[in-house]
């Protein structure tokens, strides 16, 4: 492998106008006859690589023919490359590594403990750079050997690795922030600088933050996938790392990192493990499932106990006895009401609860509730609760048990931690609990805020502090009906992000696919009469040789052209909400240097996009 200096020749100056490269809306070409892969390459015979729908590794040619290259490699496929020697390098997304297929289909481990790798280009050094999306960092990996350093830190949901044709700089797509990260490395393999590049509309992507900024091992800290942890070393950083959640359990006990699972042999283990997608397995907390892989990796999931019966017929869930109730063939198993046919005071049995409960009413239907552990007691009375010990305190005008926890030898507003959740103390009536950061904790009494499911409202004080209280006007409404707000003045209540928000009627007199700007969300595109501007999730990414960044966006079926300086424009929307890769063509096989390819997840084709620029070198000597 040639592991060049980065710094040690320019990059070949581009032989086309980059004035002419395409802008958009630009049309594109439809290519049948390919796979639902997460990503995909062109290996040097111009072939189509990528996974079938057994989790084989494929090569396909642009006139079909067919060629097996590794059976059964993976269920979980997110990012891919070509190394000089012909192998490929992909990220395992279920088993949380990075994985390298040689060419006689020979399968290696290159290195493993990787919390949701997705995404990886090959540096011109020769290294290869991967996103850690549930660590929110990027690592610099050296294919023969797995040695690693870490390049970027404290990104949110980084999905997307792009090189340009300056080796100094690579971009970085956020699924979660729906934006790009420009990270600016001056010297390989050390810790670069990063920075928001661009954000897609109606986007909040947010600068890096660390979680482990003093350096301190040890510390508590809340990993970017929001789960708690300790501050480790970790290469050439200090960074929050998951704890080990079997110590103080015995063999076979119940742990839950980052799924439940069982300690055996000091390890939790989740029950999936070991297991392909689709694999019948056991959860400790449930009934029996089906292996499924989601954002951290293989997950149990569930089995759908009215799948295939009638509406109405019985059924049993992790809630206890049911009724199979919906739609067609959407039926869901919703639990019985504990408390139908009984009165308030009444007993009751509800598995959601844990077991007996009384029935109470609220708001004219009654509901089973857990008893009161304190009734019979006094204020200050030692109360055993089913979540654990506590002291009957005085709440609401009744007595109640306050659970003992790890604010109450804390002072308001310190950090805590308690078992996968870190926040800040706060009170309720007077009492201490470790609570979630209040979005107007840098705010004013009377600021504007959108709290935790992104409705509006206005900081309000109260006994715990200030605490954003909402004033969605579309709350209780449908959609379309007409409201008026503060923040977008007359409108119309509209879902975005599955929540009814009053949206600004800024697309009156504009058609659908029209621009338009809302004026709490931004630029978006018409789409029903209302702006569109809620963000779909950036999955893949790709830079041409004049320095444009291309992105695509997860939903919206978005093709973004960012420029150099960051400004972002709609290349061209595909006909595909699950866009998650792109790829260059090498002239050979059929596909042009100067063609992206875009990958279709739903129906296994590509679409062809002509920009009239090739995509950034890959920098390795005799190769395109």
């Amino acid at each position: 492998m040639s592991m060049r200096d980065a710094s040690a020749e320019p990059p070949p100056e581009p032989a086309f106008d980059c004035s002419a490269v395409a802008h958009g809306p630009v049309a594109f070409e439809t290519l049948e006859g390919f796979t639902s892969s997460e990503d995909f390459v062109f290996d040097a015979q111009g072939n189509y690589v990528g996974m079938d729908e057994s989790s084989n590794l494929i090569r396909i040619s642009k006139t079909g023919q067919k060629q097996l290259w590794a059976p059964a490699l993976s269920s979980g496929v997110a990012g891919m490359a070509i190394l000089p020697d012909d192998s490929l390098i992909f990220c395992d997304v279920a088993a949380g590594a990075l994985k390298r297929v040689y060419p006689n289909g020979a399968v290696s481990v290159v290195l493993g403990g990787l919390l949701y790798p997705n995404g990886l280009d090959i540096g011109p050094d020769g290294f290869v750079y991967v996103a850690e999306n549930a660590g929110g960092r990027v690592r610099r990996v050296n294919p023969q050997t797995g040695e690693f350093s870490v390049v970027a830190l404290g990104l949110t949901g980084p999905n997307g690795i792009a090189f340009s044709d300056d080796p100094s700089l690579l971009y970085v797509g956020s699924f979660e922030g729906s934006g790009v990260y420009k990270l600016e490395l001056s010297t390989p393999g050390e810790l670069g600088h990063a920075s928001v590049f661009a954000r897609m509309p109606g986007a909040t992507l947010k600068e890096p933050e660390l979680a482990c900024a003093g350096g301190e091992e040890g510390a508590d800290c809340q990993s970017a996938s929001y789960i708690a942890g300790k501050c480790q070393a970790l290469a050439n950083v200090v960074d929050c790392l998951p704890v080990d959640p079997c110590p103080g359990l015995t063999e076979g006990d119940i742990c839950d990192y980052p799924g439940p699972g069982t300690c055996q042999a000091g390890r939790c283990v989740p029950p999936c493990d070991g297991l392909a997608e689709g694999a019948a397995c056991e959860d400790p907390t449930f009934l029996a499932g089906v292996c499924v892989s989601e954002f951290y990796g293989m997950f149990c999931v569930p089995r759908n106990p009215c799948e295939g019966a009638a509406p109405g017929a019985a059924c049993v869930d992790s809630f206890g006895p049911g009724s199979c109730q919906g739609e067609g063939e959407d039926l869901f198993c919703v639990p019985l009401d504990p408390c139908e046919g009984r009165g308030a005071g009444d007993a009751c049995e509800d598995a959601f609860i844990g077991g007996t409960g009384v029935c109470e009413a609220f708001d004219e239907t009654l509901s089973c509730v857990p008893p009161n552990v304190c009734e019979g007691l006094t204020a200050g009375a030692v109360c055993l609760d089913p979540q654990g010990e506590g002291t009957c305190v005085t709440l609401d005008g009744g007595l109640y048990c306050w659970l003992r926890n790890v604010c109450d030898s804390l002072t308001k507003g310190a950090p805590c931690s308690e078992p996968g959740f870190v926040g800040v103390c706060t009170e309720y009536q007077g009492y201490p609990y470790c609570g979630p950061p209040s979005v107007c904790e840098s705010l004013t009494e009377g600021a504007p805020c959108f709290d935790e499911s992104g409705s509006e409202g206005v900081c309000t004080e109260s006994e715990s502090g200030l605490y954003c209280a909402s004033s969605n006007v579309c709350i209780g409404l449908s959609t379309g009906v007409p409201c008026s707000s503060d923040t977008v003045g007359i409108g119309v209540c509209t879902d975005q992000r599955g929540t009814l928000y009053c949206a600004s009627v800024a697309c009156n007199g504009l058609t659908d696919g029209d621009a338009c700007n809302d004026a709490r969300f931004g630029s978006g595109v018409c789409s029903g009469g209302v702006c569109d501007s809620s963000p779909g999730g950036v999955d893949g990414m790709a830079v041409d040789a004049c320095g444009n960044v291309y992105a695509t966006e997860f939903v919206k079926g978005n093709v973004w052209r960012i420029s150099p300086a960051g400004e972002s424009a709609l290349l061209a929307t595909l006909p595909s909400g699950w866009i998650p890769n792109m790829k260059w063509g090498r002239d050979v096989g059929g596909f042009s240097s100067q063609v992206m390819y875009v990958a279709d997840r739903d129906q296994g084709r590509l679409f062809g996009i002509s920009l009239g620029a090739r995509g950034a070198t890959e920098f390795y000597e005799g190769r395109p």
